[in-house]
């Protein structure tokens, strides 16, 4: 996969079985959803807030695509609650693309719009501890310790960047988003 091809779609309500197929792969679903499939209706929910919040500017979601079919990834920012004017980041990918920066440079692509508009001024994301992967894209996006937390499944860590930290060495290349 040529990840000069990818771009950033902003997801649909049409987007529903492809989103839940990718979130249903079992790789993907170990740190996900605490190693349990997640249900057709949770996947339904995140694409209605997503179109919901894309609405406003800076939240949303996006897929990741090569073309209209492909599914790639996702990527949301969501209303974080413990922090005032801060988004939730969370991003997945299929298998096929990993080791390829793809989560890197989508999370890092909507970090940037969203810190933009001016609407937020932090990003928070969570991983497992053992989900090494994710805790990896994490510090390639700049974003430093903020909290121990403790996920149903596993123990976890919470990172943030907020607005006017350091950027990351190397910067991560921006993806194309689609309008």
């Amino acid at each position: 996969m040529n990840a000069m091809h990818w771009q950033l779609h902003p997801g649909t309500r049409a987007d529903l079985a492809p989103l839940h197929a990718l979130a249903n792969i079992p790789q993907v679903y170990r740190f996900l959803a605490d190693d349990i499939p997640p249900s057709r209706d949770l996947i339904k929910a995140w694409i209605e807030v997503g179109v919901s919040d894309a609405a406003g500017g800076a939240l949303g979601l996006w897929l990741l695509r090569q073309d209209a079919r492909d599914i790639g990834g996702c990527v949301r920012l969501t209303t974080f609650t413990d922090e005032p004017r801060a988004a939730e980041l969370t991003y997945l990918l299929h298998p096929r693309c990993w080791g390829q920066g793809l989560a890197t440079r989508m999370s890092w692509t909507v970090v940037q719009r969203a810190l933009a508009t001016g609407q937020i001024d932090a990003v928070v994301a969570g991983a497992d501890v053992p989900n090494v992967a994710s805790r990896a894209v994490m510090t390639r996006l700049g974003m430093t310790f903020l909290r121990d937390v403790v996920y149903a499944a596993w123990p976890g860590v919470e990172s943030v960047f907020r607005r006017g930290d350091a950027l990351p060495a190397p910067v991560p290349e921006l993806l194309p988003i689609a309008p």
